[in-house]
């Protein structure tokens, strides 16, 4: 088991790594489980939707590549999970805060651990996701094992994310949205997911300096901005009149009962008026990164297909 004494934070771990990915079949954790079964490592995923991780399972058949899907409900751990983490000697942690820091607590052999979690950390707003990551970032800065939390600004173009597609929602549903005076005026810094698998790697082959690393895109631009952007992307030219706040509030019930509907809710519009931006300075630094430029991308709705078009991107940005 590991333990504290003797230990250098940020050494490399000694022999061939064992890695296990929380969150393997979407998001970040999808990329970076792809990229690790191509390099032939000694990989486990877990994800929670069954279809998902036979559909993923298969696909790594087909390509011959080693690895393997678990399928589990980290909300409700099973006793499996603790031979899965006794197993590997890195963590990454693509899910839920709490689900890494619960691995954390069991007997483990862990090396690294590599987490990745929200800005949403330094929100004003109260929320039940927060005292979560608060806790990952200390077992992060203090606990027994080399580790680091990146926390991300608002995720684009992954698996299962669905920030702008939920605006195109919108934008297509009407060409009025509007929005609280501090919301219209919030700056947000979205940041392509496929950046957020390279930061990862980078943290897989030598971990950072910095136990808590912020990434976020190459650009802060004003919320309306963003939903102007991704309306005109989706072939609509959108108009976002701010409102008082019981108006919008109203008009997100109204829009969110209509079938297809965003599904928007009031809470969600109270943590829109605040920035959800940070400095990328030491990400550029550490991770050698430039952010691609914010694009809006139509999601892929078949599953198989969305395997493939990060498999592509990851071999795309190894080609170059």
């Amino acid at each position: 088991m590991t333990t504290a004494a003797g230990r250098n934070r940020y050494s490399r771990p000694m022999g061939a790594p064992r890695y296990l990915i929380l969150g393997a079949t979407g998001g970040p954790g999808l990329g970076t489980f792809l990229h690790l079964a191509r390099e032939g490592a000694k990989v486990t995923g877990i994800g929670r939707n069954p279809q998902h991780v036979g559909v993923l399972n298969s696909f790594l058949r087909s390509r011959d590549l080693p690895g393997r899907v678990v399928q589990m409900d980290l909300w409700r751990p099973p006793p499996d999970l603790a031979d899965l983490v006794m197993q590997a000697t890195v963590l990454v942690s693509a899910s839920q805060a709490n689900f890494a820091t619960h691995c954390m607590q069991l007997p483990h052999r862990l090396e690294r651990l590599v987490a990745v979690s929200s800005i949403r950390l330094y929100s004003r707003f109260p929320h039940p996701l927060i005292p979560p990551i608060a806790e990952l970032r200390d077992l992060v800065e203090n606990g027994p094992v080399s580790g680091v939390l990146l926390l991300t600004t608002m995720q684009t173009g992954g698996v299962g994310y669905n920030n702008l597609e939920r605006l195109a929602q919108l934008a297509r549903l009407s060409p009025v949205i509007p929005l609280p005076f501090a919301a219209a005026e919030a700056l947000v810094q979205p940041i392509h997911t496929d950046d957020v698998v390279h930061c990862i790697r980078r943290c897989l082959d030598q971990m950072p300096g910095s136990p808590v690393v912020a990434l976020g895109g190459p650009v802060q631009l004003r919320y309306a901005d963003l939903i102007r952007h991704v309306g005109a992307a989706v072939g609509r030219t959108v108009r976002t009149p701010t409102v008082p706040d019981s108006i919008v509030h109203l008009a997100a019930t109204v829009l969110s009962s209509l079938p297809g509907g965003p599904g928007i809710s009031a809470e969600e519009l109270r943590r829109v008026a605040e920035d959800k931006v940070c400095d990328t300075a030491e990400m550029v630094r550490l991770f050698g990164i430039e952010p691609r430029p914010l694009q809006y991308e139509e999601p892929i709705l078949d599953y198989h297909d969305a395997i493939n078009r990060v498999f592509a991107s990851l071999e795309s940005s190894d080609a170059h």
